[in-house]
Parts: C-alpha cells; structure tokens; sequence
C-alpha cells in the first residue's frame, strides 16, 4: 500500500510514470456533467492527461 499526500490526479500521475505502469484503475462517483464542469473530477483529469491506459470503474 501507498499513501501519498497531495492533489490526488497529480498524485496519480506522478506515481503512475515513477513506476512505468501500463494501467490506471480509478473509481468515479457518478456526478453529473455539471459538477464536472464546475468542480473537476479525479478521474475525468487522470484519464486526460495519462500517459497509459485508464480504467474508470462506477
């Protein structure tokens, strides 16, 4: 296990290239477009700016 403390998709990201993974797997809320819009979402940044594959699981 991990922990890790900080903006939680930077926090990701940086992990995820540190490690060279081929895999990202990142649960969603299920929050409607509005709150995208307005609030950001993990999951929407991850799998934006991922350099592997992302997996979001609702």
């Amino acid at each position: 296990m991990v922990l890790l403390l900080g903006n939680p998709s930077e926090e990701i990201l940086n992990f995820s290239k540190k490690k060279k993974t081929d895999c990202i797997v990142v649960g969603s809320l299920g929050k409607g477009m509005l709150s995208r819009v307005l609030l950001g979402s993990v999951s929407t940044s991850i799998s934006q700016r991922a350099d592997c594959t992302v997996i979001i699981v609702r």
